[in-house]
């Protein structure tokens, strides 16, 4: 998947995103009220009819004008301006909720104009499986007249639980927003893989390329009958085949290494080893390649740290490093190879004075097959296996890998071990 196939469907996912929880929201808002103005409704109508009811009750006739007072979003007063039996009222409030379709539990008291007080009436359960609670001191009004006061206890408990429905929504939208961008995290991630293996493969095959076009001229000239110049001539294209063998195993053993490391087959012979000796016979081995190409190596080693290694990895962790040096510097390499021990730990560090690493190179610097663009720089040549061998290596030696880089001021890159207890 290309990279603007990507970058369109993140912008419309996140527009989708955006307009369903707009949506959500809006109509959330819309219906919590609606409903509570339905029941506002529903209950002002069933107290109208309550008051009307205790009037005809009492056999006292002629209207009554807005008679119910909301004083909360749960409390209601009613002015009877009649005597009120406790009674009938309950009766008479329980049957109009429930025409109502009211399913709330309510508290209901009766101002008694005698003592000058609100009575408590009852707890009346609407709801199948709802338990009373405790009785509640009802506020009363500064007036001197008949009236009854009716609360709704378990409103604010209602609303508590559609608050929960709606917190429950905005989880399961969260969840499927977590769902989209791991989804474009995974797209992105493939796309990334399918470049790198594209990379990987056209570096391969002009990694191959040039070895098998090699030895193919020479074993064809080699053939050639008529071929003059005698056995110093057949020694050369002879050599000539043997090094561009060498060089194809090298590459082969790059990628089976690291494969092998992977897979956790790759068995370590730990063993003591004196640091300084190991980096020496490396040195002896890279010295007149590094001569050859005009650069100069210098070294500082410390004779006494002794670590606990694999010396054969130890030796091709320090070839990679090496030339990676020489790869990414001018045309006169200085690289710098240093040891020394610090607590538990012995350490070997390569430097160079080459081209250096950005911060967002280095981040990527030991992923598989990762090279860093070299711009105007056509000869570096590699799978990019090598720092990704060296990362994998420490980990398996328990140890760890430093790097510290300034693009172009060169980099350094550290390996440090675990002494010898």
């Amino acid at each position: 998947m290309s990279r603007n196939t990507i970058r369109w469907v993140t912008g419309l996912g996140l527009l989708t995103i955006v307009a369903l929880l707009t949506t959500q929201a809006f109509w959330l808002v819309r219906a919590l009220t609606l409903q509570e103005k339905e029941f506002s409704q529903s209950v002002h109508m069933a107290l109208k009819e309550t008051a009307q009811e205790i009037r005809a009750f009492n056999g006292t006739e002629g209207p009554l004008i807005d008679p119910v007072d909301q004083l909360s979003d749960n409390y209601y007063i009613v002015m009877v301006n009649d005597v009120i039996d406790a009674n009938a009222l309950e009766i008479f409030l329980t049957r109009n909720m429930q025409a109502r379709n009211v399913q709330e539990d309510f508290e209901y008291g009766v101002y008694d104009c005698n003592n000058e007080q609100l009575a408590y009436g009852n707890y009346v359960a609407l709801a199948t499986d709802a338990v009373a609670a405790e009785p509640t001191e009802l506020p009363r009004l500064d007036k001197d007249n008949y009236y009854f006061g009716v609360l709704f206890p378990q409103k604010q408990a209602s609303l508590t639980g559609q608050t929960a429905l709606i917190v429950g929504g905005a989880v399961l939208t969260l969840l499927v927003v977590g769902f989209f961008g791991y989804t474009l995290v995974i797209m992105t991630r493939q796309r990334r893989l399918s470049e790198v293996q594209r990379d990987f493969i056209n570096n391969m095959t002009h990694e191959f390329k040039t070895p098998l076009s090699t030895m193919a001229i020479s074993s064809a000239v080699l053939k050639d009958p008529d071929m003059k110049g005698g056995m110093a001539r057949v020694h050369n294209y002879a050599g000539i085949i043997s090094e561009e063998a060498n060089r194809l195993l090298s590459q082969v053993d790059r990628v089976l290494q690291v494969a092998r490391t992977d897979r956790g087959t790759e068995r370590l012979r730990l063993e003591p080893i004196i640091l300084a000796d190991t980096v020496q016979e490396v040195l002896d081995q890279h010295a007149p390649v590094l001569e050859e190409n005009g650069g100069r190596l210098e070294a500082d080693l410390t004779e006494s740290c002794i670590i606990l290694a694999d010396s054969l990895h130890v030796k091709n962790m320090l070839f990679n490093l090496l030339d990676n040096a020489m790869k990414y510097s001018d045309d006169s390499p200085k690289i710098t190879i240093t040891t020394g021990c610090e607590g538990k730990r012995g350490w070997v560090r390569v430097s160079d004075e080459g081209l250096g690493l950005s911060s967002k190179d280095q981040k990527r610097i030991f992923d598989r097959f990762y090279r860093v663009p070299t711009g105007n720089l056509h000869d570096v040549k590699g799978f990019g296996l090598g720092l990704t061998y060296v990362k994998r290596m420490m980990q398996r030696h328990h140890g760890d890998v430093k790097l510290e880089s300034e693009l172009g001021q060169g980099s350094s890159f550290t390996l440090i071990f675990p002494k010898q207890r």
